[in-house]
């Protein structure tokens, strides 16, 4: 009778548990979903967000919102949360999975940061002061912006000091030519910028700056500036450079586009010209004189290139191998003459009458040089080959050692007369270049 009970006892629990069981089951044995996404990551206004919902269970498994709101800018698709978010905070809400079986729901959050709008940009003006220039700066009230002749004026009266123009649109420089007695930088702000020099007809017209012969002057082409000379043929310098004075050409800058003149004329005792980047390129002259170039360096002055190019500048097509993209005067010294860095020079002429000049070089170029040679006095070609033959071209600074695969990196363009009606001759028909005694010198073949 005992193990009879036992027996009606132990169906009764199998009939109970499998009572449980149909109750609490589809019939199909497949679970409902279950949510395993803890926490969602932070996002920025601005910034694009995405972040995956996930679950397990019978899929397909869709999803919702079940409550709240989804941050600015945010939707739901599928199981990711995507978009833009355009406003911070912080956004509470519940999502929903559901499968064939089943729901499940699970409340999350998104914090949104303020996005970063960057400081805020100072005004166009002159300024009284060397770059940076920030947003808590005040321009000069009495000077227009946007106007390099008023600022010209405006600091040419002024004591000794350092002035920054900013300008935020294309401008035109004054058909006047206009001196400079103080230091001045000019950048473009927002974009590139374009100084342009007008001048109509031909014959000389002004120079766009030239530098007080006392005052010995930096004038600092800066970042998002272009200086277009005049498209009219003209015989005059774009901007000269005159006795202690400096010209300094930085990296997103570009002077270009001058008909006739010299677009830098760098000459007078004490007279500097320093190129860290930018480009000095497409300027033409329709005639050719002696010391034609795109940048003219002549008195006892100095030439420092730490990068950027000067390439590309022409003189009228019969005479275009006679030109010089820069022209190194016979007064300034090896020692005046300084290339380093990334710098290229399509053709760089050499003059030489007493003093033989050379290219001095840096440290670390990985730059290029095309080199013509030169005497002054003479248009006799062989008089130039005999002044030039076995003597250094290229020589090296001071804790600089050149070797042999330096010689890569220069090339020979042509002995020049000294006058426009010289005859020149390729240097390569009767001279290489030769690694001797720690310097590149001119050897005849």
């Amino acid at each position: 009778m005992k193990n009879k009970n036992k027996i009606w006892l132990f169906i009764a629990i199998i009939a109970i548990i499998g009572f449980a069981a149909v109750s609490c089951d589809d019939g199909s044995g497949d679970p409902d979903p279950t949510i395993t996404t803890g926490s969602l990551p932070n996002g920025t206004v601005g910034t694009a967000y995405t972040a995956t919902l996930a679950a397990t269970g019978t899929t397909p498994i869709t999803w919702s919102r079940d409550s709240g709101t989804l941050p600015a800018g945010l939707t739901l698709s599928g199981n990711t949360i995507a978009g833009t978010p355009t406003a911070a905070g912080t956004s509470s809400f519940t999502v929903k999975a559901t499968n064939s079986v089943g729901s499940a729901t699970k409340p999350l959050s998104i914090v949104i940061a303020a996005g970063s709008t960057g400081p805020a940009q100072p005004q166009p003006g002159l300024y009284a002061k060397a770059p940076p220039i920030t947003a808590a700066d005040t321009p000069i009230a009495s000077v227009k912006a946007n106007d390099l002749t008023a600022s010209l004026t405006y600091i040419n009266g002024q004591a000794k000091g350092d002035f920054t123009l900013l300008i935020d649109q294309d401008i035109n420089a004054s058909t006047t030519s206009r001196s400079i007695s103080n230091n001045l930088t000019i950048i473009g702000i927002g974009a590139e910028r374009t100084i342009s020099h007008v001048s109509t007809g031909s014959g000389s017209a002004s120079v766009m700056i030239y530098f007080s012969d006392t005052a010995s002057p930096t004038l600092t082409i800066g970042n998002n500036i272009s200086i277009k000379g005049t498209t009219a043929t003209t015989t005059s310098h774009l901007i000269s450079v005159n006795k202690g004075g400096t010209i300094i050409i930085e990296e997103g800058s570009k002077i270009y586009g001058h008909n006739g003149g010299t677009p830098i004329y760098v000459s007078g005792a004490g007279a500097s010209f320093i190129m860290n980047g930018g480009e000095i390129s497409g300027n033409t002259r329709t005639s050719m004189t002696s010391n034609t170039a795109a940048v003219f360096i002549g008195g006892s002055t100095s030439f420092t290139m730490t990068g950027g190019k000067i390439i590309g500048n022409t003189v009228g097509p019969a005479e275009d191998k006679r030109f010089a993209d820069v022209f190194i005067y016979d007064t300034v010294t090896a020692a005046s003459i300084n290339v380093s860095g990334a710098a290229k020079i399509d053709a760089i002429t050499l003059d030489s009458a007493s003093n033989i000049p050379a290219l001095t070089i840096g440290s670390g170029f990985t730059g290029s040089v095309g080199i013509n040679l030169q005497r002054s006095g003479t248009t006799a070609l062989e008089t130039v080959k005999s002044n030039w033959n076995g003597k250094s071209v290229v020589i090296s600074a001071e804790g600089n050692t050149l070797t042999e695969s330096d010689l890569t990196k220069f090339t020979l363009g042509n002995f020049l007369g000294s006058s426009s009606s010289a005859v020149n001759e390729p240097i390569s028909n009767s001279h290489k270049l030769s690694f001797e005694d720690g310097a590149i010198k001119l050897v005849a073949k």
